[in-house]
This record gives structure tokens, C-alpha cells and sequence, in this order.
């Protein structure tokens, strides 16, 4: 008896196992670096006051978070197309440009203008992913075409 003889084979109702040219049809895959940074800001959502829910309207005033942010690209290569290095300082330059600390952005505008200014260098860029303190946040992503 061999060591894995007692571990039942995976089973697929839906999807015989042998049929694996259906696989290419159902599946699509690509491979993808990210780079990761955190980075501290004051901010506030003015219009909190405005909702009648008392969860929220401290968010009228300032408060400060520790944003973690990531950003992911599409690579063809499977040996360092984009250095990690490179991807992470880039990144956080550009949100040290375009994300002031004291601002109103949301984590949602936060990501867009991320990307949008990404783009201009990465135009395979996958998502970007901005939270606050990594509890909440928001994702801009766009799917690769094939």
C-alpha cells in the first residue's frame, strides 16, 4: 500500500477529471507581481454630519490612518519583468505626490488616482488596494483581456 492510498481522490461533480479540454475554456491565468507600502495621513469625510447615522459622523472631523496600500501588475515573464523594488518605490512616490495628508479622499479616490498615474508606467497594472490600517478599504482593479 503506498503512503496516500488511504486519501479519497478529489472528486468534481461538475467537471469529469478526465475531461481536461474543457481546463482551458473554464480557466484563464496569468502570472502577477505586487509591491506593497504603508503610509501615515490625516483625513477627514466633511459630508459625515449629513447622515443620520451617529457611526459615522465623527468621520466629519480629522483622523489620522495608516494606510496599506498595494499595487499588482501583469507580467509575461517569469523572471523579474518588474522589479519588486522598483514597483514599490514608484508607487509610494506617487501617492506621496498625489494623496496629500489633511485631504477628503476616500480610500475609493485614493486607489483611482493611484492607478491613473500608474498607468502611465505600468500599463499592465492589475489593481491597486488602499485601506485604512487594514481594516477597510477600497480596490481598483481591471481584468486582463487575452
Amino acid at each position: 500500500m503506498a503512503i496516500h492510498d488511504d486519501i479519497p481522490k478529489p472528486v468534481s461533480p461538475s467537471l469529469p477529471i478526465d475531461d481536461h479540454d474543457l481546463l482551458p475554456a473554464l480557466l484563464t491565468t496569468h502570472t502577477s507581481v505586487w509591491a506593497s507600502f504603508t503610509a501615515e495621513r490625516i483625513h477627514r469625510w466633511p459630508k459625515a454630519d449629513q447622515l443620520d447615522d451617529h457611526l459615522v459622523q465623527h468621520l466629519t472631523y480629522a483622523h489620522q490612518h495608516l494606510f496599506q496600500v498595494r499595487v499588482t501588475v501583469a507580467v509575461t515573464d517569469t523572471d523579474r519583468e518588474v522589479s519588486f523594488e522598483r514597483l514599490r518605490s514608484e508607487a509610494r512616490f506617487m501617492f506621496d505626490e498625489t494623496i496629500p495628508s489633511n485631504s477628503t479622499m476616500s480610500c475609493e479616490r485614493m486607489a483611482s488616482v493611484l492607478a491613473t498615474n500608474l498607468l502611465q508606467t505600468y500599463p499592465a497594472l492589475l489593481e491597486v488596494v488602499v485601506s485604512e490600517d487594514g481594516l477597510n478599504g477600497a480596490t481598483w482593479h481591471r481584468r486582463l483581456t487575452t
